[in-house]
């Protein structure tokens, strides 16, 4: 099955009909319930963004397009070169248990995520995002015997989107996502906040991520808007963390 490397995703979220927490950064139904109305603003805000999905070769970007879809991820890797364009498409969302909206997703682009891959393709997926997400392979990262290459291989990625950072569009920002968090963690199906469970048990993680990200971003490290846990074997886990990021990003750019 030939890979299909999101990149470039034109995000419109539509026909919004569920309400939101207060506090927007602690997703969780009850709180949601609390507030009528107030995930019209975060609809009206995402309305319309764009956001490029990249990172290295098999750090996760197919899984994510087809976890969009609603698709199994694939059960073996196929790497993509060059870049190809992608046909839109429309992916319904169940916002935790509640209504649904739409994102309408589109002006995509398929490209690898090679080093050479990166040299001539990620700027044209990133120069017209509103945010940038980067995946993270933490299994690759929590291997010793890779761990030092992978590593260098991420300070690569982000001291480009350091250089190019400019070039993109005004105010872009870059959001980490640490994918695979299901190969180094083992989470409880039944605990009162999974979401918290996940971010307590990964703190370590995320902090250094954040860190070392800010530190190779230097100048332009106000770009960044934070780092999330991510898994896209699990349907649920992957709608669960996806809504946290979406709200998570949103309270990011509208502090209390």
């Amino acid at each position: 099955m030939k890979e299909k490397i999101i990149v470039g995703i034109l995000v419109a979220i539509a026909k919004p009909a569920f309400d939101l927490f207060v506090n927007v950064g602690k997703w969780g139904i009850d709180q949601a319930k609390q507030a009528p109305g107030a995930v019209k603003d975060l609809v009206k805000w995402w309305n319309g963004k764009t956001i490029a999905v990249i990172g290295a070769t098999a750090s996760g970007k197919n899984s994510f397009y087809d976890c969009l879809l609603e698709k199994d991820p694939p059960k073996e890797h196929i790497s993509t070169r060059g870049a190809e364009k992608v046909d839109s498409f429309t992916v319904r969302r169940n916002i935790q248990g509640l209504e649904t909206i739409e994102l309408r997703c589109k002006r995509s682009v398929n490209v690898g995520g090679e080093v050479d891959e990166r040299i001539r393709f990620w700027s044209q997926a990133c120069s017209d995002a509103d945010f940038i997400f980067y995946l993270v392979d933490m299994e690759r990262l929590n291997d010793p015997d890779i761990h030092d290459t992978y590593h260098l291989r991420i300070g690569d990625d982000l001291k480009w989107l350091g250089a190019n950072l400019s070039k993109f569009k005004e105010g872009c920002k870059v959001h980490l996502l640490l994918n695979k968090i299901d190969k180094i963690l083992e989470i409880p199906s039944l605990v009162d906040n999974r979401r918290e469970f996940i971010e307590n048990e990964l703190n370590r993680h995320i902090a250094e991520m954040e860190s070392r990200a800010k530190s190779i971003l230097d100048r332009n490290s106000s770009a960044l808007s934070g780092a999330s846990p991510m898994c896209m074997v699990d349907k649920d886990l992957f709608n669960f963390l996806f809504d946290g990021v979406l709200a998570s990003i949103y309270s990011q750019e509208h502090p209390e």
